[in-house]
């Protein structure tokens, strides 16, 4: 039991802090509100989705290479990282109060190339759950239980953004640098 509490909290913190899923919840429902901003969660959810179950194939058939993987994964993450970090303080009105949202599909085809949510997968399965001594069917379950994990705290970002739209509104060159700021020292982080 010990066990899968660490491995629950593990995916707490790795899902909850900012990153392309948490900060894009909280822009999308600060824009237009959280009933018309949550189809992009559940188009993350399934895209995480089909994220953790080919996580799970691939950390099942090549556990032995995930070492050198990892560190390619962190690299990767780093820089797509920084990529946000530059976009969201080089962006204009990201706070905007447009009618546009982002939807479903971009929720979900957006997890293809998020390197947080692939990182976070390639790490806890194998550490975590293949590890374990687990039937198959209870590591697929384990394994696409972070899509929960991740939708739910995508989730509290997501009312951050809906409860807390207008300070952004009124400070948003400063919540830019603020986001930008956090996702660089994430991604050097990672680097470390």
């Amino acid at each position: 039991m010990a066990h899968l509490i660490s491995f629950y909290l593990y995916l707490i913190v790795g899902a909850i802090t900012p990153g392309p899923n948490t900060i894009l919840s909280m822009v999308n429902a600060s824009k237009v509100g959280l009933k018309k901003g949550i189809r992009l969660n559940f188009g993350m959810l399934a895209g995480i989705l089909v994220i953790m179950s080919c996580c799970y194939l691939f950390s099942s058939l090549v556990i032995s290479a995930l070492p050198a993987m990892e560190r390619i994964m962190r690299i990767v993450a780093a820089a797509y990282m920084l990529y946000l970090a530059y976009r969201c303080l080089s962006a204009r009105r990201i706070f905007s109060t447009e009618n546009s949202s982002s939807s479903f599909i971009q929720g979900a085809t957006m997890q293809i190339i998020n390197a947080k949510v692939w990182f976070l997968g390639l790490t806890a399965i194998p550490a975590y759950i293949l590890s374990q001594g687990y039937s198959r069917a209870a590591e697929y379950l384990l394994s696409i239980s972070i899509a929960l994990v991740c939708f739910l705290c995508g989730l509290v970002w997501a009312l951050f953004g809906a409860f807390l739209s207008r300070l952004f509104g009124e400070h948003e060159k400063v919540m830019n640098a603020v986001f930008s700021l956090l996702l660089a020292f994430f991604a050097v982080t990672l680097l470390i």
